[in-house]
């Protein structure tokens, strides 16, 4: 065997080496996302990689011209081996939505740009780019500007991470799908076109024009339309820089509609409350509910998609003249006639507490929680309840358990109002643990200024745990009044956890 061929079976072998990390890589990857976000278990092959490097590190021993031949031989029988671990690697993928991708990299923090290069590779090593799919092509320009990004703050602005080492590394993913010259000229072309939707994505004003126009839709079909170049180095910069530009505007758009967003449909559950609505209307309601359920999921997880948000708006658009109608219509009604709905409507997550400011600061808590609750066995005890895996993360108090209950089966001889009283401290305290992580996650000088906008959602927080504690001491007395003195203590017992816990808010905010 000469020198050549020699060469050859060396690069070969890097070829394949490089193809078996990538796979791994994805393997371990696919392990990570179904323990974490999907049902069921990902097939156990496991053993099978770890034979396929056993194979790898035997092939590496005959890379010399006296054992070429049984070097060729394994690098043959690893290929087949590893072609068939893609082709079960590939099929798996096709179950991971986008979507889901991105939620699993916003919930893991420990991965290195590394890691995001090989699953990169991987896409290249089992996709043709040509013939890639709108799923394949979102992953991968998500993985891309994931590898690509600097956090200035817990959340944002993003900017391009070191230019000559993103170029680097870009001109490695190049190399992987490059097929002879490309003409620089339609390069050049690509590029001016892609900067220019960059300056029309930067120019829009607000989100209806975003949702409702077609130029993120344009966008994202041209950077699947250029295939393989959508690679080549200085495209994929432009690319890049375009989704941060993107990202960021999104987030700056967002943060001026936030509060008209959430207005929008809470005055669809304050109509909803206030008026008789028929069977077909009814439907409709049930599943906005779900919609605003997972608008609000969403927005915990970061993952909120411009679709998701579009069809909100869409059905708040269509429901509130529909509901405003019937509530003009029931104007006439005796009063009698018009309280009876909410009277009779079972405990559906809706306030009981008549005030607009409670409502607007709890409401997305509120609902998470008593949503939570609804997927509990009903049978379980009340302790045992309280550490459901969807209840854990509220850490509630047997007591709390059985107000949500007592509510949901319409106890007659419950005191409704302290009932409710109770779901609603208990999203005040989900609350206030939400924005002392976020106020300890502040890496960036607001937070020794106390400018993020974070500071003022605590402080109204603080303001209405001052409150709820007071009420909390009237609950008290009369539970001793009645000689209820389990119940005294129960009540004291949440009492003092609400103050533990806005004490701690409190100091974050205000102590100098």
């Amino acid at each position: 065997m000469n020198v050549q061929e020699i060469g050859a079976l060396h690069r070969r072998y890097i070829d394949v080496s490089d193809r078996f990390k990538s796979s791994w890589t994805f393997h371990q990857f696919l392990q990570g996302l179904h323990k974490l976000l999907m049902d069921g278990e990902l097939g156990q092959y496991a053993a099978d990689f770890q034979a396929v490097y056993g194979m790898l590190k035997e092939v590496s021993q005959h890379l010399d011209a006296s054992t070429a031949d049984r070097g060729r031989n394994g690098l043959d029988m690893v290929e087949r081996r590893l072609q068939e671990l893609d082709r079960w690697l590939v099929q798996e993928d096709s179950k991971l939505s986008p979507s889901l991708l991105r939620l699993f990299f916003q919930r893991v923090r420990n991965y290195s740009d590394a890691i995001l290069v090989q699953l990169i590779k991987f896409y290249l090593f089992s996709y043709p780019p040509e013939v890639w799919g709108r799923d394949q092509n979102d992953k991968v320009d998500f993985l891309v500007t994931k590898v690509s990004e600097e956090a200035q703050g817990p959340q944002g602005p993003w900017t391009l991470n070191n230019r000559a080492q993103m170029r680097q590394i870009f001109n490695g993913l190049w190399q992987l799908v490059r097929n002879g010259e490309v003409d620089r000229q339609q390069v050049e072309t690509h590029r001016s076109q892609i900067e220019a939707l960059r300056r029309e994505l930067n120019q829009i004003e607000d989100f209806d024009q975003l949702i409702g126009g077609e130029l993120v839709k344009r966008y994202r079909r041209y950077k699947l339309e250029l295939g393989k170049l959508f690679f080549h180095p200085d495209l994929l910069l432009s690319v890049v820089e375009t989704n941060l530009d993107l990202r960021n505007h999104i987030r700056t758009l967002y943060r001026k509609e936030e509060r008209r967003i959430v207005a929008d449909y809470q005055r669809i559950f304050d109509l909803e409350r206030e008026v008789v609505v028929d069977g077909e209307l009814d439907v409709e309601l049930a599943a906005f509910r779900q919609e605003v359920e997972q608008f609000e999921r969403s927005l915990q997880n970061q993952s909120l998609s411009l679709d998701e948000l579009g069809k909100l708006r869409e059905h708040v658009r269509n429901l509130v003249p529909r509901l405003t109608g019937i509530q003009e219509d029931d104007a006439s009604l005796p009063a009698e006639e018009r309280e009876a709905p909410a009277r009779e409507a079972r405990f559906q997550g809706g306030p009981l507490l008549r005030s607009g400011w409670v409502e607007e600061l709890l409401h997305g808590h509120y609902r998470q929680l008593t949503s939570a609750l609804e997927g509990v066995d009903p049978e379980a005890s009340p302790k045992v309840a309280a550490f459901a895996p969807d209840l854990f993360e509220f850490r509630l108090e047997p007591r709390e358990i059985v107000a949500f209950r007592r509510l949901a089966r319409a106890d007659e001889a419950a005191d409704r109002e302290r009932e409710d009283f109770l779901l609603w401290a208990a999203a005040l305290r989900a609350r206030t643990n939400e924005e002392i992580e976020e106020i300890r996650g502040i890496l960036d000088d607001t937070a020794v200024t106390r400018e993020a906008p974070v500071f003022a959602r605590a402080r109204l927080t603080t303001r209405l745990a001052d409150l709820f504690i007071r009420r909390f001491g009237h609950e008290i007395q009369e539970a001793m009044l009645g000689a209820e003195v389990a119940e005294a203590r129960d009540l004291k017992v949440l009492q003092m956890r609400l103050v533990r816990e806005s004490a701690g808010l409190w100091l974050l905010v205000h102590k100098p």
